[in-house]
């Protein structure tokens, strides 16, 4: 997270810099020494702050769905050991909204998918082939009439494909990635103070 405020200063679990961000190990010990792994830096300007943290890594861009069937049950996989969301890398000259759609039908078997609008662009930071990626994620509220079998998509190490009923999503979501309770929290669908 990047919010604007003054000068370098480290004040309650909240980092204070001017534009320039400390080198990676600095920030690397300080993320992996809290209990929630989240640290909030605050920055003289947000733009500059964004700007300099971003050009650390590579950019892996991805897209995926929150999809609700006519029940309004929400679509999750389970891949990692944790329940997420259907998304992939978007592939070269594709469209965003096009990719959200595939990835979809990919990893879970449904199809008939409508998009309704786009819920929010979330950002983790993720180590792949031994090089710091900045995944960034965008994300559409979808739906669908699909009242098939859902196929879990094994060669991505998806092991499970559920329609989770509202009621019972955060139980599910205690065991998920912090995007995975963004996207739920932004789309409505989850209490923005869980």
């Amino acid at each position: 997270m990047v919010s604007s405020t003054s000068p370098k200063a480290k004040v309650e679990g909240v980092l204070k810099y001017a534009d320039r961000l400390p080198d990676w190990p600095v920030l690397k010990k300080m993320l992996f020494a809290r209990k929630e792994k989240k640290l909030t830096i605050s920055c003289k300007s947000k733009r500059l702050c964004w700007q300099n943290f971003k050009r650390r890594f590579k950019h892996i861009e991805a897209a995926g769905g929150l999809v609700q069937n006519n029940k309004g049950e929400v679509l999750m996989i389970y891949r990692l050991e944790r329940w997420d969301l259907p998304k992939g890398k978007i592939e070269k000259d594709e469209d965003v909204v096009d990719c959200a759609i595939r990835e979809v039908e990919e990893e879970c078997g449904v199809n008939g998918l409508g998009i309704t609008g786009k819920i929010v662009t979330t950002y983790h930071v993720m180590r792949r082939n031994k090089e710091k990626c900045l995944k960034i994620s965008h994300w559409y509220h979808m739906r669908t009439d699909f009242n098939g079998t859902l196929i879990p998509q094994s060669e991505e190490g998806i092991l499970d494909v559920q329609w989770i009923p509202k009621e019972k999503l955060a139980q599910f979501v205690e065991n998920s990635w912090p995007s995975v309770k963004e996207v739920l929290k932004q789309s409505g669908l989850l209490d923005k103070a869980s």
